[in-house]
């Protein structure tokens, strides 16, 4: 699953390929590496946060919004070139007031890929009519009370993402838009001691489709929901999108 368009970046770093044809055997001399800050055709990145109910009851009952880490593996060109790619990214991000920390640069066991697993923030919040409505990290799930123990949750993006995107774009050599794939894959936690209802809304949910639905999440429980391509198209286009409906 994945949208293509706009709003991520990526790039080529490398040489065209080039080919010896020796009795029908080619030789790749240079391959073409791609690097990806959020996705590119074929290159996938997972955004992958996992909120937690007691997190979620807090903010609502405190009115007060809670940081959270956020832990991407973001793909490189290799691993050589992991730490310098990444540091640049990030450095831009930072000014933008979106903080990651580079954790460490890894390989395949083939040798072929790597990728930096790095640390943003996303954040818990309660949507109200005063709130501020960007989150502080990439990305954070917003409440909104509509009543009888209602809310409505959120995902929504940092209203300075696609002006640090265009930057990163423009800054970096390695870096051009192209198109892109991205999943939303959210665990919603129940690190409660009791059963929280929590309805989905046009996704996956540990693996199988739904339109809608509601799960009695009992403690200590979990549900793995993958947002649908509509959805995370909407993410990228408006800055937000419906996750679904959570009963406190």
């Amino acid at each position: 699953m994945g949208i293509q368009g706009r709003d991520l970046v990526c790039g080529l770093v490398g040489s065209l390929p080039t080919y010896t044809d020796i009795l029908g055997v080619y030789e790749m001399r240079n391959i073409i590496f791609t690097v990806c800050f959020f996705a590119v055709s074929g290159c996938q990145l997972d955004v992958t946060p996992t909120f937690y109910i007691r997190d979620m009851q807090d903010v609502i009952d405190g009115d007060t919004p809670i940081e959270l880490p956020l832990f991407m593996s973001v793909p490189t060109s290799s691993i050589d070139e992991c730490q310098s790619e990444i540091s640049q990214v990030l450095g831009i991000l930072n000014t933008f007031g979106m903080e990651g920390d580079l954790q460490s640069c890894v390989q395949d066991e083939g040798g072929f890929f790597a990728k930096a697993n790095v640390e943003f923030k996303t954040s818990v919040a309660l949507l109200t009519e005063s709130s501020n409505q960007s989150p502080n990290g990439l990305i954070g799930m917003f409440l909104e009370p509509v009543g009888d123990g209602n809310f409505i949750v959120y995902i929504v993006k940092n209203d300075k993402l696609d002006l640090a995107m265009s930057s990163i774009e423009n800054a970096l050599v390695f870096a051009s838009l192209d198109a892109a794939s991205v999943d939303f894959k959210i665990t919603i936690s129940n690190d409660t001691r009791n059963k929280v209802l929590f309805k989905t809304i046009d996704s996956f949910v540990d693996g199988v489709p739904y339109d809608l639905k509601e799960f009695d999440l009992a403690p200590r429980s979990e549900i793995n929901i993958l947002s649908s391509d509509v959805a995370v198209g909407l993410f990228f286009r408006r800055g937000w999108y419906k996750l679904g409906e959570f009963y406190y």
